[in-house]
């Protein structure tokens, strides 16, 4: 691999240069290529075209959202998304802390838009629109895909994910535990994986209440005998 360098800013970044390939490497796969002997079609590849949504959507039927890993690295290989969510945040914060006009002007002129918009096309079940959006509160995106199941299934995956926040939300105010912030749960972007960290923390709950009923009962216990032996030898004593 070499460093190659481009016209404008995103290829001179440093994710571009490091895969950025030899001409060596770029010779090598272009061989392989060639010497492809399965090669579709015409009619293949328009058939292959034609039917591409009902294929997808077949696809999405058998696998839901357990075939694609969601791609939290996405965070390092696109640092500009994050560049701009913090400007943003930066905008908001100085209106918010009633600064003067010209420091909220120039706080918001280093955002390179109010709310930052994301489009991603070919969005699949949101593996990686979840993570890039858990990653950055700030951003606002839309979702594109040829598969309406894909759709579908992100769309329930965001309901699922909107009612475990809540529910998390809630919990703690129940609780008057520390909050959980979203940088939190980014190791588990999945609603599913999120509604398992709910479910523990109602499990520890209900272990501590039964441990406290008890410590209860042992100590009602403890009582009881040393009324009963006080009792028994008021007895003695009488008799």
């Amino acid at each position: 691999m070499e460093e190659t360098e481009g016209p404008s800013e995103f290829y001179d970044t440093d994710t571009v240069r490091k895969f950025a390939l030899s001409e060596e490497a770029v010779a090598e796969k272009t061989e392989i290529v060639e010497k492809n002997e399965n090669e579709m079609t015409e009619q293949q590849k328009v058939k292959l075209l034609e039917n591409a949504v009902r294929n997808w959507d077949i696809f999405y039927k058998h696998n839901k959202d357990h075939f694609f890993k969601d791609r939290a690295w996405l965070a390092k290989e696109i640092p500009e998304i994050a560049a701009v969510c913090s400007a943003a945040a930066a905008a908001a914060a100085a209106a918010a802390a009633g600064e003067t006009a010209a420091a909220a002007a120039a706080a918001a002129a280093e955002s390179a838009a109010a709310p930052p918009f994301l489009v991603d096309v070919g969005c699949g079940v949101g593996n990686a629109l979840i993570p890039i959006l858990l990653a950055n509160p700030q951003l606002h995106a839309a979702a594109i895909d040829c598969s309406p199941r894909a759709i579908s299934i992100l769309r329930m995956l965001q309901q699922m994910l909107l009612q475990t926040v809540q529910q998390m939300l809630l919990l703690q105010q129940q609780l008057r535990i520390r909050p959980i912030s979203l940088n939190a749960a980014q190791k588990h972007t999945h609603a599913g994986l999120l509604l398992q960290q709910l479910q523990q923390m109602q499990q520890q709950q209900n272990q501590q209440q039964q441990q406290q009923q008890q410590q209860n009962q042992q100590q009602q216990q403890q009582q009881q005998n040393q009324q009963q032996h006080q009792q028994q030898q008021q007895q003695q004593l009488q008799q």
